[in-house]
């Protein structure tokens, strides 16, 4: 590391990638910014969720652990994950088309929202998010699975999820 001369900032190891974070906007803590990629197990006819413990690093709301239950208009997906970015990223992996893609934003947004909005209950007019207390969520993901022909668990720690046969 060279000594600081003149007041600069010192270009130790690293130094260049935090000054082009700069340039670009994006200030970099540590040396990348990286998102956890989500991994999703389909549920076969024959499975069920049986229960739902808490992720690692996963914030409550109200004071409560939740989960989220996402209904597909079309009937062909239920989903469960207790991240809405993972969630995003999963449904924007099967997007068929870029206007079919959604931000995690827009699923905030959605969550528990009624009829009453101008979009209806759906966000993009085909994703309906509940939050739902993860002591319930399997009984509430099992019920929303009935009415799909997939039911998907979106998670970074699939292990937190009881599945039986």
């Amino acid at each position: 590391m060279a000594p600081n001369t003149g007041g600069g900032v010192s270009k130790g190891e690293g130094e260049e990638e935090r000054q082009i974070g700069r340039l670009t906007g994006f200030f970099l803590l540590h040396h990348r910014l990286v998102m956890k990629q989500a991994s999703s197990v389909v549920l076969q006819p024959s499975q069920r969720l049986a229960g739902v413990r808490k992720e690692w690093h996963t914030r409550k709301q109200g004071g409560k652990d939740v989960a989220y239950v996402v209904s597909d208009r079309l009937g062909e997906y239920a989903l469960i994950s207790q991240k809405l970015a993972l969630l995003t990223q999963w449904i924007n992996e099967q997007a068929d088309c870029k206007g079919s893609r959604i931000s995690t934003t827009a699923l905030y947004e959605g969550a528990d929202r009624g009829s009453e909005t101008r979009d209806g209950e759906y966000v993009k007019g085909r994703w309906k998010v509940r939050t739902v207390d993860l002591d319930q969520a399997s009984e509430e993901f099992e019920r929303a699975r009935r009415a799909s022909a997939h039911g998907t668990i979106v998670a970074a720690e699939p292990s937190c999820y009881v599945v039986c046969a």
